[in-house]
């Protein structure tokens, strides 16, 4: 296969070919899947961790085991979702990927919700605030 010089590309065909790496990076991973599905089944109890650091070098265990995942849950390569790898995975419903991109997420909604609270609050003392000084005044005069 023959490289593309991609600098030589217009936006519209840099478009056209980023969307055909998207595709073609889901189809690799799938291979790779179901290449792990079938060599599990084949390698002895207690060999699979040893078996792929040898011969999966440079990928994580658990990359290796999302690729067989989605190998597993996505039988047949023409199910692949267009967008690229992390919207075929959720298609599968692998959605886990995201983990610390969720718990920044929710980590972020917790503070939004936080400072939402804190304004109520700010606005009820501010409400109060009259009130205080009158009563302190009251204080003043009986004492």
């Amino acid at each position: 296969m023959r490289a593309v010089d991609v600098s030589k590309l217009d936006l519209k065909s840099l478009g056209k070919y980023c969307q055909a790496q998207c595709r073609a990076t889901s189809l690799q991973v799938w291979k790779l899947g179901r290449a792990l599905v079938a060599a599990k089944a084949l390698v002895p109890h207690g060999e699979w961790k040893p078996w792929l650091q040898k011969n999966c070098p440079g990928h994580k265990y658990s990359t290796c085991m999302r690729y067989k995942l989605f190998a597993e849950r996505q039988p047949k390569p023409d199910k692949l979702h267009e967008k690229g790898i992390t919207d075929s995975y959720r298609k599968a419903g692998i959605t886990n990927l995201s983990k610390k991109r969720d718990e920044r997420k929710a980590a972020v909604t917790a503070m939004k919700n936080t400072v939402k609270k804190l304004k109520v609050l700010s606005e009820k003392i501010a409400e109060l605030r009259p009130l205080v000084v009158a009563l302190e005044k009251k204080l003043q005069v009986l004492s």
